[in-house]
């Protein structure tokens, strides 16, 4: 299928992690992003925007939020290849470690999911 999956547990403390929604190669296309937070872990021209810019600009995803958006029109700054990207953020405000799931479901493109830290990018 053309399902993409992300489950990461960040290390203890707070901290801000930036999502990027991609096609694979140059695809692009409307997507449904679901987000799961898992109990308590043991401890096509894309708009010309700075990094900076476009994290700023990122909406804010929230444990089981689930949102519908699509790459088309979309900016090429943490993307990897020449397809435009809809970024996310996810603020992590627990010191608990807890796995955090993501997935795009329904996409009528084959997508990728890159999830960073807000200092490797």
């Amino acid at each position: 299928g053309l399902l993409s999956h992300v489950t990461y547990t960040p290390p203890a403390g707070a901290g801000t992690y930036y999502l990027s929604v991609e096609g694979f190669g140059s695809n692009a296309g409307n997507f449904t992003l679901t987000t799961a937070c898992g109990p308590t872990a043991a401890p096509t021209a894309a708009p010309t925007v700075s990094l900076q810019q476009a994290l700023n600009a990122a909406p804010i995803l929230s444990c089981g939020q689930s949102v519908e958006g699509t790459t088309v029109g979309g900016t090429n700054v943490l993307a990897h290849g020449s397809s435009p990207e809809k970024i996310y953020r996810i603020v992590v405000t627990s010191t608990t470690l807890r796995p955090i799931v993501l997935q795009t479901c329904f996409a009528n493109y084959d997508s990728t999911l890159r999830l960073y830290t807000s200092t490797n990018y």
